[in-house]
C-alpha cells in the first residue's frame, strides 16, 4: 500500500512539475533548432553548388557555341580548358576533372590520384550538384608540391575548404559525361554558417525565456487554483465527516426510539392483563379453578415481560456497544420461535420453520429484524384460528435474504390495506395501529425492507429483505 505524501513532498511537487515542464520545452526548441539548423546549412551549401553549376553550364555552352559557329565539335580535350575559366572566380584553390567511371582524368594544380565516392556518382547522376565543408586542414596538403603556389592568392594554410562538385554533360547525348570538383576558400561560407547558428541560438533562447515566462506564469496561476480547489475540499471533508458523525449518530438515536416504542408497544397488552389481575385480586380465591387460572396467567404475562425487556435491553446492549457478530438465518427463526412457542401452543397454532440456503447476517441486522419477525409472527398467531399453521421461511439470495411470515387467517381489511405501515391504523379491538409502522422503521433501521407480499381470506405474508454477510 503507497503511503500518502507527506506535506513536504507536496509542497515540492509545483517545482518539480515546473522544472520537468520546462526542461520539455527547452528540449523541445532544441530539437526544432537543430533540424532548422541543419536545413539551413543545406541550403547555404545547395546555393553555392546551385550558383557554381550555373557558371559552369554557362561556360560550357558559350565554348559549344563558339566551335559551333567553326562548324566543328568541341574535342574533349578542350573542355578541361573551359572549365579553367571558372577558376578565375573569387576563392577557387583547385579543379579537378572525373571520367565517367570515376577516374581522375586532369587536375590544377597537379594533385594526387583520387576518386569521387559511389554516392557522389548517385547524385551526380541525378543532375545533382552539391557541396561540403570540410573541417581546417592545411589546403596544400591536397596539392602536390608543397612549394607551389595557389591560384588565386588562395587560402592560408589550416583554413576551411570548401568542396564543390558539378556534373558536366555530353554536347550531344546530353547524358552524364564526367564531373568537376572545385576546391574553394570556404571561410566566407564557414562564417555565414556561423552567423546563421548565433542568430539561430539567439531565437531559441528568447523562445526558451519568453516560453518559460509564459509556462511559469501559467503553472504558478494553476498550482494557486489546485492549491484553493484543495483548500476548500479539505473544508467540506471535514464538514462530510461531521455531517456523517452527525448522521451515525443520529441514526442510532433513531433506532434506540424505535426499539424502545417497539418495547412500550410490546409491554400495553401484558400490562393491561396485571392490572385486570390486579382489581380482580380481592374476588380471587386460592381454592377456585378460576383463582388458579388468574393466577397462571398473571405468572405468564410477568414471564412475557421479562423475557420483552430482556430482549430489547440486549437488543440495546449491542447498538450501542458496535459489536461485529454474525448469526445465521437458522438462528435468526430459532430464536423467534423460542420467544412466541409458548403463544402458538396457547393458541393451538402449528409454528413451523423453513431455511433454503445457508446465509448469514451481522448481529445488529439479526437483533432488528428479529423484532420485526417476532412481531409479524405474533401478529399472524393472533389472526390464526385453532389448528391452522403459521410459517416462517428464509430464502438465501446472492446479496441478500429473505424472510416471509404467512398465516392462514382471514386477511387484512381493506382500510389496515390501504393505509399499510401508518400509525394509526389497527384492525385489532383497542389497537394503537402502530405494530407495523414499527415493524416497518426497524426493518429500514436493520437496512431492509418490509413489504405485503399478499392478503387474501386465505392467509396473509409479509417479506422482509436483508443485507446478507459475504
Amino acid at each position: 500500500m503507497a503511503r500518502p505524501l507527506s506535506p513536504t513532498s507536496i509542497r515540492r511537487v509545483p517545482v518539480v512539475v515546473t522544472l520537468v515542464t520546462l526542461g520539455i520545452f527547452a528540449a523541445f526548441v532544441a530539437i526544432v533548432t537543430l533540424r532548422l539548423r541543419t536545413n539551413l546549412h543545406a541550403q547555404v551549401l545547395s546555393r553555392e553548388a546551385e550558383s557554381l553549376l550555373a557558371v559552369v553550364r554557362l561556360q560550357q555552352r558559350l565554348a559549344e557555341e563558339e566551335w559551333m559557329g567553326l562548324g566543328l565539335t568541341q574535342p574533349a580535350d578542350d573542355r578541361f580548358s573551359t572549365l579553367l575559366l571558372t577558376t578565375r572566380l573569387r576563392g577557387v584553390l583547385a579543379l579537378r576533372l572525373y571520367e565517367p567511371t570515376g577516374q581522375l582524368r586532369e587536375a590544377l594544380p597537379a594533385v594526387s590520384d583520387a576518386m569521387l565516392p559511389l554516392q557522389d556518382w548517385t547524385r551526380l547522376e541525378r543532375g545533382e550538384a552539391f557541396a561540403r565543408l570540410g573541417r581546417p586542414r592545411p589546403v596544400l596538403d591536397l596539392i602536390e608540391g608543397r612549394e607551389e603556389t595557389e591560384p588565386n592568392g588562395g587560402a592560408a594554410a589550416g583554413s576551411r575548404v570548401l568542396e564543390v562538385i558539378v556534373p558536366l554533360e555530353e554536347p550531344v547525348l546530353h547524358e552524364l559525361g564526367g564531373a568537376a570538383q572545385y576546391l574553394m576558400d570556404g571561410q566566407p561560407v564557414y562564417d555565414e554558417l556561423a552567423r546563421v547558428d548565433r542568430g539561430l541560438i539567439q531565437q531559441a533562447l528568447l523562445a526558451v525565456l519568453g516560453g518559460g515566462v509564459v509556462i511559469v506564469s501559467l503553472l504558478v496561476w494553476a498550482f494557486s487554483r489546485l492549491a484553493a480547489v484543495h483548500r476548500e475540499l479539505e473544508s467540506r471533508s471535514e464538514d462530510l465527516a461531521r455531517a456523517n458523525q452527525e448522521l451515525l449518530f443520529a441514526a442510532k438515536t433513531s433506532a434506540v426510539g424505535a426499539i424502545s416504542a417497539h418495547l412500550i408497544h410490546g409491554l400495553k397488552n401484558p400490562l393491561a392483563g396485571l392490572e385486570g389481575f390486579v382489581k380482580a385480586g380481592p374476588s380471587l380465591t386460592l381454592e377456585g379453578n378460576d383463582g388458579g387460572d388468574a393466577w397462571q396467567g398473571a405468572a405468564e404475562t410477568t414471564r412475557r415481560l421479562r423475557a420483552l425487556v430482556n430482549e430489547v435491553v440486549m437488543v440495546l446492549r449491542d447498538e450501542t456497544a458496535g459489536l461485529h457478530l454474525v448469526l445465521t438465518t437458522d438462528e435468526v427463526l430459532e430464536s423467534v420461535q423460542a420467544g412466541l412457542r409458548a403463544d402458538a401452543e396457547k393458541a393451538r397454532v402449528s409454528l413451523i420453520l423453513e431455511v433454503k440456503g445457508e446465509a448469514r447476517v451481522s448481529g445488529r441486522t439479526a437483533n432488528l429484524s428479529g423484532l420485526v419477525l417476532r412481531n409479524l409472527t405474533a401478529n399472524a398467531l393472533e389472526a390464526s384460528r385453532p389448528g391452522q399453521t403459521v410459517r416462517l421461511q428464509a430464502i438465501a439470495r446472492e446479496t441478500t435474504v429473505e424472510f416471509t411470515v404467512s398465516d392462514e387467517g382471514p386477511g387484512l381489511p381493506p382500510a389496515v390495506r390501504q393505509g399499510l405501515f401508518q400509525p394509526l391504523v389497527s384492525s385489532k379491538s383497542g389497537g394503537g395501529g402502530i405494530g407495523l409502522a414499527l415493524s416497518h422503521q426497524l426493518a429500514r433501521h436493520a437496512g431492509g425492507q418490509l413489504e405485503l407480499v399478499g392478503s387474501t381470506s386465505t392467509g396473509t405474508t409479509f417479506r422482509l429483505t436483508l443485507p446478507r454477510e459475504p
